[in-house]
């Protein structure tokens, strides 16, 4: 942050000050993974936005999900019920919902979901508790990644729908059957149900059988880790789709368990959904614009880190605007910017009011789409680590369609080769 962002982040933190001149932020988060992913954000987010006038102070516990419920009554006992606080559920929406239930009903600070996406999260578990969450929720998922998909095509569509057994790859796989469903040129051939992580032999066979039905798009709601990759890789040896849409699909933990299976390629044009739209909008707190941000938190941040760092950014919103009879959560409620992240404004229930992305793995880039599909890939078959290897028939007829004939000098994009034989 440059001095005269300073100056204004200041100036707009005097209003609220006198409400809040300490923020205790509180909550239990992974060590390892996504989870320590978003501990790095809330710490960065916390040591630059901590002034004089006002302090922030982390207390963020290891979660360890065999003593989840000792540990969530342990912290909360140790917090006083007023606005000064800040609670902060471990990643995945499992975890947040459990988290959720042990806060007890009156308690009047706010819960920020940084790492949770169920739908059921805010209809359900967040009904008469101060819930502010900066995932999107999971029935809007898949949506951008089958528009993305359907306007690339020149023909209707059939899609194969296969999900975990989480209540966040349940939601999103919802949300993809109403849109679908609601859509000329897309119909649901199938839709299963597979463990989450370590596939069995009866999820392999189920897997198989979508694949057997060769449906133009193949849809994943899981998690990277275990049950995505797996299904990646069994496409991977049998069938080439025009597209898969897949969620936590080229994240680097899934990327490294790719190549692990010897399946590294594999992750050449997938789409994934994610929650970070990479703009280059600054907020008015901090000033962070998605290259600051990246800057500041490291190469590997994901959208997981960029929620979390979102909702710390939410906070300072909430405390400049906040007057000295208001309520932390009651200002949080009221909030609407922009931020690198995306609009930061939230709905009745608590969810956050803004779209999702759509992002591509290329060779050497992972571009964002939002409503331009120009550049996306398509189909799968056209891609590196997906294609086969090319006939000298079709790489002659590549020549003769780009009238390179008596013109030895003239360059071509040789990027469309890999599509001919696709046709």
């Amino acid at each position: 942050m440059n001095a005269i962002q300073a100056f204004l982040a200041f100036a707009s933190l005097s209003q609220g000050i006198d409400a809040i001149s300490k923020l205790k932020v509180v909550g239990l988060v992974q060590e390892t993974g996504t989870g320590a992913l978003g501990k790095r954000a809330w710490q960065l987010w916390a040591t630059s936005y901590s002034t004089d006038a006002l302090t922030v102070e982390l207390d963020l516990r290891p979660y360890n999900s065999a003593t989840l419920q000792a540990d969530m009554t342990s912290l909360l006992s140790s917090v006083p019920s007023d606005a000064s606080g800040v609670l902060v559920p471990p990643y995945g929406s499992a975890a947040t919902k459990l988290f959720i239930d042990a806060v007890p009903a009156a308690t009047q600070m706010p819960i920020m979901v940084w790492g949770g996406a169920s739908d059921s999260i805010f209809s359900s578990n967040c009904v008469d508790k101060h819930c502010f969450g900066t995932f999107t929720v999971g029935s809007k998922y898949m949506t951008l990644g089958l528009q993305a998909v359907l306007s690339k095509a020149s023909k209707p569509l059939t899609v194969g729908l296969i999900k975990n057994d989480n209540a966040f790859s349940a939601s999103v796989a919802a949300g993809a059957v109403s849109y679908i469903s609601s859509m000329d040129g897309l119909t649901l051939g199938k839709e299963i149900t597979v463990t989450k992580g370590a596939l069995s032999a009866n999820d392999l066979q189920e897997v198989s059988s979508i694949i057997a039905m060769k449906p133009d798009v193949i849809a994943v709601a899981g998690h990277s880790g275990g049950d995505v990759e797996t299904v990646i890789a069994e496409v991977k040896k049998s069938y080439v789709p025009s597209a898969i849409v897949a969620t936590n699909s080229i994240t680097s933990t899934a990327q490294a368990k790719l190549t692990e299976m010897g399946y590294a390629d594999a992750s050449q044009c997938l789409l994934m959904p994610t929650q970070w739209g990479y703009s280059d909008t600054a907020d008015p707190y901090l000033g962070w614009t998605s290259d600051a941000f990246i800057t500041a938190f490291g190469p590997d941040a994901s959208y997981h880190a960029a929620s979390a760092a979102a909702a710390g950014i939410a906070i300072s919103g909430a405390i400049a605007a906040m007057g000295s009879s208001e309520t932390l959560a009651s200002a949080l409620a009221k909030i609407d910017f922009n931020s690198f992240y995306g609009k930061l404004k939230f709905n009745q229930d608590g969810s956050i009011d803004k779209p999702m992305y759509i992002q591509q793995k290329h060779t050497d880039t992972t571009p964002v789409f939002t409503t331009m599909f120009g550049d996306l890939a398509y189909p799968l078959a056209a891609c590196t680590g997906w294609g086969g290897a090319k006939t000298c028939s079709q790489v002659k007829a590549f020549y003769k369609d780009m009238k390179c004939c008596g013109a030895p000098a003239k360059t071509v994009d040789t990027s469309s080769l890999t599509s001919y034989g696709q046709r």
